[in-house]
């Protein structure tokens, strides 16, 4: 008899287990993450994410994502929640201060060229353009001058200008002025791009600090040395 009953509950088990994942329809997807900036932020967003049944987060990528935003990979069941619903948790999940996340959609502002409408409106408002005194790079654009200044860059500027100067660091949407992509903002200037860059990162602006009290000259020079290395960003 029981030799007669194991193929027959055997193949009810088998019945079983695929019927559920039938129902159960598990997807593995990617989110742009807008927001993130203290540490303690990952595992504030995780903690919101998965208190929805069926929810778990796979992992973050914080850094080499193909746009520069911070990415995060979420597996979740499709036949009882949506990716939209997803993002509506991102965006309800506060952070460490109580703002909420953002799931990044689209393509960003940063990633466009400044409006003539935009310079004409921030002279009116007094942002407009410095008088920048034209200099001539006295550090030699070599390997190892770039390789210092790839080093210097990640670790003073990555977190807001992005890895690849996009604009899309993990600190840029909590700054009151979101950096533009380097390589858009400073082709702007034409021939005296490094000029610019150099008064910027010596001077600083809004948020960004003069880096004229971390940096020494040498160090600057390194990284715009870098900066000019890195290639326009596509649109996203």
């Amino acid at each position: 008899m029981k030799s007669v009953l194991l193929p027959v509950v055997s193949s009810f088990f088998l019945i079983f287990l695929a019927l559920s994942n039938v129902q159960a329809q598990v997807v593995v997807e990617e989110f742009e993450i807008e927001g993130l900036v203290t540490p303690t932020d990952p595992e504030a967003l995780q903690a919101g994410l998965e208190k929805e049944p069926g929810v778990k987060v796979l992992g973050l990528n914080l850094k080499d994502t193909p746009s520069g935003w911070p990415v995060i990979r979420v597996e979740f069941d499709s036949s009882k929640m949506s990716r939209a619903q997803i993002e509506d948790i991102i965006d309800a999940t506060p952070d460490s201060t109580g703002k909420p996340f953002k799931a990044h959609k689209g393509p960003s502002f940063p990633a466009v060229v400044m409006l003539e409408e935009e310079k004409k409106a921030m002279a009116i408002l007094g942002d407009g353009e410095e008088e920048i005194p034209k200099v001539v790079n006295p550090v030699e654009p070599s390997k190892e001058s770039i390789s210092r200044g790839k080093a210097r860059y990640e670790k003073s500027c990555a977190t807001c200008h992005g890895l690849r100067g996009n604009g899309f660091g993990p600190a840029a949407q909590s700054v009151t002025t979101p950096p533009r992509p380097l390589t858009v903002a400073h082709e702007e200037k034409g021939e005296d791009r490094v000029s610019h860059l150099f008064w910027r990162i010596t001077n600083g602006r809004t948020d960004m600090p003069p880096y004229s009290l971390l940096l020494s000259e040498e160090e600057r020079w390194d990284v715009i040395n870098y900066i000019m290395t890195l290639k326009a960003p596509e649109k996203e």
